[in-house]
């Protein structure tokens, strides 16, 4: 065969290996660069997500600083006497946000909450740094008469308050800086009252204002209507900390369909995150809530018990809770939040435990918990400071919570050696449990809701329902069924020879503390007093940062 001859299919694939190469490489570098604008359009989504919600804790600021200022004024003369200063000092132990306020009159402070009446003259600054359109005066960073420390001091009329310097402190969140301004922005008169940010005003113009350069991504949004304006900034550096995994993956996968493969995986792999990074923020904000479904003896209809339920709306939307915690499972986060609900729990409902001592309140715990030491000092902390009994207290844990079983019969025995009641949930859908059940050595028995339903149907005889009820005497357990929700099952259980609990909307659906709390009280024969769930008593204990 000549040379040429041979040489020539190798001719021939050059073109094919250089267009091979081309395509790669352009695919490459329409996906690095496509990359890194999704990464800039999602940081900016959720850098105003985090602005728009500062702006409007920022204003409830400013509205229960106006208000107090409206009271006051509108309290008639004698000033200063001891009612007054009662008044007053109620009011400020009402606010969240308010450090003191005071009485004054012709540039001098009269009295307030916390001087009470001054022995001498204590003078006002001069000259407010802004005057609004009403009178109302702010003077910032004004060093305080009773501490070292300065503030913003906001007055109008006979009136001021003290606004507390740290009164957004929970709204710092690196990677994100900010300020908040207040004034007449319509004037362009506009002064810093929080923030971290050192950096120059925004201009006071209603509406948004982006900026992205000199190697930070900020923006600036003023309402008029509010007085208010914010900015925050995040340095680029920061936010695109994560996203060289992203870009390093396009380099070497390389040509379009590598490029987009990268993304689908950078695009679910960021939703995740970012999932956590917003649940994250609302346990050290404490957005997230309890409700609590009511456990009765289905015999007699009487509450005794319930079961804490973890809820979360993120952005106004609801968060299905098996989304969230099964995404934290696999982050590692889940233990965080199984503390985080006993804590709440606790906040909420020990004032009750303690009047009803035979009542019971579960809570959901995974896998990881059985081991975790910081579960169980939590658990022990918060019972001693809340003057509670471990019993009072139950413990659920799934059937795939007990797959690794020397872990889950550690755990559980562990538990039980405190006094907690264990409970196995969802009984009969996971991991062949009934061939260690009573190695596990658990409590309670919950029947999944799954085989409730088939109570009072034609598959009522072949179900698994009364050989679950057989297993739970046949090991000496209790029984909560789940899901009852029509008077034919309700019927079914109350007539089974042992004595059953149950839960359902056919009893009631999950309510928040205070509306348990008032279910009790009608059971009892109580009138309300109107007590509630007390909440922030027990963060001595409480970490969500780590």
């Amino acid at each position: 065969m000549p040379v040429n001859d041979r040489l020539r299919p190798i001719f021939r694939s050059i073109p094919l290996v250089l267009l091979m190469a081309i395509l790669t490489l352009v695919g490459g570098w329409l996906g690095y660069a496509l990359g890194n604008r999704i990464w800039l359009t999602a940081d900016r989504e959720a850098l105003a997500s985090y602005s728009d919600q500062l702006l409007g804790h920022a204003t409830a600021v400013i509205e229960e600083t106006n208000k107090a200022l409206d009271d006051t004024n509108a309290a008639p003369p004698p000033y200063c006497t001891p009612a007054e200063i009662e008044f007053l000092r109620n009011m400020l132990f009402g606010s969240r946000n308010l450090k003191d306020i005071g009485r004054v009159k012709d540039g001098a402070l009269l009295c307030s909450t916390l001087l009470g009446v001054p022995s001498g003259h204590v003078p006002m600054p001069s000259v407010p740094y802004v005057e609004l359109p009403d009178g109302t005066q702010i003077f910032p960073d004004t060093p305080l008469a009773v501490s070292n420390s300065t503030a913003t001091i906001i007055g109008r009329g006979n009136a001021d308050v003290v606004i507390d310097p740290r009164a957004l402190d929970t709204w710092k969140d690196p990677p994100y800086h900010f300020a908040v301004y207040y004034g007449d922005v319509e004037k362009g008169q506009i002064v810093k009252m929080f923030g971290d940010m050192e950096t120059s005003a925004p201009a006071p113009a209603e509406g948004v204002i982006w900026s992205h350069g000199a190697g930070v991504l900020r923006r600036d949004s003023c309402s008029t209507a509010s007085g208010m304006c914010i900015s925050v900034w995040a340095s680029l550096s920061d936010l695109d900390a994560s996203n060289h995994g992203f870009v390093d993956a396009v380099m070497l996968l390389g040509g379009a369909l590598g490029a987009l493969g990268a993304l689908g995986w950078i695009n679910f792999n960021r939703r995740d995150q970012s999932l956590m990074a917003r649940l994250s923020r609302a346990l050290n904000r404490q957005e997230v809530t309890l409700l609590y479904q009511p456990v009765v003896n289905v015999r007699d209809g009487k509450i005794v018990g319930a079961e804490a339920l973890v809820r979360w709306q993120s952005n106004g939307d609801f968060v299905p809770p098996d989304v969230f915690t099964a995404i934290a499972e696999q982050k590692g986060m889940a233990g965080r939040i199984s503390r985080y609900v006993f804590d709440r729990m606790i906040d909420e409902m020990a004032e009750t435990l303690r009047l009803h001592e035979g009542f019971r309140i579960t809570i959901n715990i995974v896998a990881a918990d059985l081991s975790d030491p910081k579960f169980f000092a939590a658990l022990e902390d918060g019972l001693h400071h809340a003057g509670l009994t471990p019993h009072q207290i139950g413990i659920e844990l799934t059937e795939r919570s007990t797959a690794d079983s020397t872990a889950a019969i550690e755990g559980i025995a562990r538990l039980r050696a405190r006094g907690h009641v264990v409970y196995i949930d969802d009984f009969g859908t996971g991991y062949s449990s009934l061939a260690y059940l009573g190695q596990l050595n658990v409590n309670v028995l919950k029947m999944d809701r799954a085989f409730t339903r088939t109570v009072g149907t034609d598959a009522v005889t072949v179900s698994i329902v009364p050989q679950i009820i057989d297993v739970a005497i046949k090991h000496n357990l209790d029984i909560v069924v789940e899901g009852i929700e029509t008077e034919a099952q309700a019927e079914y259980f109350r007539n089974l020879p042992v004595p059953v609990m149950g839960q359902g909307w056919y009893y009631g659906k999950p309510v928040p503390a205070a509306k348990l709390i008032k279910l009790l009280e009608q059971q009892d024969g109580i009138v309300s007093s109107k007590r509630g769930p007390r909440k922030g008593l027990h963060h001595r204990h409480r970490s969500n940062t780590d």
